[in-house]
């Protein structure tokens, strides 16, 4: 089979919907049959357009992620840190209302297991009767001092939502932003990778189309590194914020 094409199998791994919306960002590099992709790099002109290499190099490197292809060691390695702050904002994104719904969930269940015993303690003559009675009681008391809680966690789970709709919603877009990034930076790499691969000292045409490249990995680095900065701070503050959010109302 001619090496100048790229064939990728996404049979049960890339949906088809995520092929076609990549191929409508550079229809020039992917022709579509039932589940195969195939990438044509004889069809990118070898004096082209240096941007249009570039989205080549970056939608195969999406190409590659989609698949689980292993990704370098020591690239996988240096974004550890932001691979773990990640996990965290989706985490909160997913989790943070729930303990307010837990909480009244609580409620009613001691309350009705409150009024299960008192009614079963009244039809019971015998002292296991008024063993059961006297902590039924106690579990009705107890579900009422938890419902007078509602007012305020209602007041906190407002502030929750606010939290939600603009701090979380920023930060993936942060998140978002630096992935993008960095699929932009990896993909250079293979870029930058094959060129090597090819390259001709003796022949200043090449030897041109290196640097450039290399200047441009060299460019991709600098925005993944600001991007992945930016993400982290914000999710730092998200953390925080989070954290004070609830702190603040049982402080009080």
């Amino acid at each position: 089979m001619n090496n100048s094409f790229f064939h990728l199998a996404i049979q049960s791994k890339l949906a088809f919907r995520d092929v076609n919306v990549i191929a409508q960002h550079i229809p020039l590099f992917i022709d579509r049959n039932m589940s195969v992709i195939i990438i044509n790099r004889a069809r990118v002109p070898e004096d082209g357009n240096f941007v249009t290499f570039s989205q080549y190099w970056t939608t195969r490197q999406t190409f590659r992620r989609r698949l689980g292809q292993k990704e370098d060691e020591y690239l996988v390695a240096s974004d550890a840190e932001l691979d773990m702050k990640v996990q965290v904002t989706k985490s909160l994104a997913a989790n943070e209302l729930n303990e307010f719904e837990m909480f009244l969930e609580l409620a009613q269940a001691e309350n009705a297991f409150g009024r299960f015993l008192k009614r079963e303690g009244r039809a019971d003559n015998t002292q296991a009767g008024k063993i059961m009675a006297s902590v039924g009681r106690a579990q009705s008391y107890t579900a009422q001092q938890r419902l007078a809680l509602r007012l305020p966690l209602a007041r906190l789970y407002a502030d929750l939502e606010v939290f939600t709709d603009r701090a979380v919603a920023d930060c993936a877009s942060s998140v978002d932003g630096t992935e993008m990034a960095r699929q932009r930076y990896r993909g250079s790499l293979l870029w930058m990778g094959d060129v090597s691969r090819q390259l001709d000292p003796d022949i200043f045409k090449q030897l041109e189309q290196y640097r450039k490249v290399q200047a441009q990995v060299r460019r991709n680095k600098q925005r993944l590194d600001l991007c992945k900065l930016k993400a982290m701070q914000k999710i730092d503050l998200l953390v925080a914020s989070r954290y004070e959010t609830i702190a603040l109302p049982a402080g009080g």
